[in-house]
């Protein structure tokens, strides 16, 4: 398949904190927007957990495992803190949808049993803050927008330790063509979020890119 494909694929304040790991059972927990209570879904999407790489320890081929989620469009981050909080959720997906005002898309799971794990999110780091918060963690989603101070990234992270620790690596401003000069044969995207650097009309990316050996392996 050619990169631009992949890519295309894949593209569809500092606040951070640990969600400790529960084993207590929960509903599904129902997807809504800011603007309505009209519900969005409310039923486990196997597919969804597997794209947004959910299942936090080493074999991420579990996605067969029944997990509530939900899905929130528009809403700010003190009410994805809210949502949180309330659903005993953890965010597997973050998009950016308006940075005038950083409002955000986020997919949520229910944050017990198997897909259980300690997390971190911050709406709005550079890349030298970012850098400093992956220490022993790694990122699952990512997304980068421009403020006037300049470019800032949404992220999710989970721990990079024990059960789920993969060799792995984070990249941005990258031009297609440098994209796939560090796609190794044993390396492949989880993640691809294109954008435009302020003046420029080229298209660069921000991704992540994971270990293709062993449990991690996918065709």
């Amino acid at each position: 398949m050619r990169l631009s494909a992949i890519l295309a694929a894949l593209a569809s304040f500092a606040i951070g904190f640990t969600l400790p790991r529960q084993d207590v059972e929960g509903d599904n927990l129902v997807a809504r927007d800011s603007d309505t209570d009209v519900a969005r879904s409310g039923a486990p999407d196997s597919a969804l957990v597997k794209r947004t790489d959910a299942y936090p320890y080493t074999d991420d081929h579990s996605v067969t495992i029944s997990v509530g989620q939900v899905i929130y469009y528009g809403i700010t981050a003190q009410k994805v803190t809210n949502n949180i909080n309330q659903q005993n959720a953890r965010i597997t997906q973050i998009r950016v949808d308006h940075p005038d005002i950083l409002t955000f898309t986020v997919t949520m799971i229910s944050n017990w049993g198997t897909y259980a794990s300690d997390w971190w999110w911050h709406p709005g780091v550079d890349e030298t803050q970012l850098s400093d918060l992956l220490n022993d963690r790694r990122l699952i989603s990512l997304d980068p927008y421009f403020t006037p101070a300049g470019l800032r990234f949404a992220a999710v992270m989970i721990p990079n330790t024990g059960m789920q620790a993969r060799a792995w690596w984070w990249y941005y401003d990258l031009n297609a063509t440098a994209v796939n000069q560090r796609l190794d044969v044993d390396k492949r995207l989880v993640s691809s979020r294109p954008y435009t650097n302020n003046g420029s009309s080229e298209v660069v990316y921000a991704v992540i890119m994971v270990k293709n050996i062993g449990v991690n392996y996918k065709a």
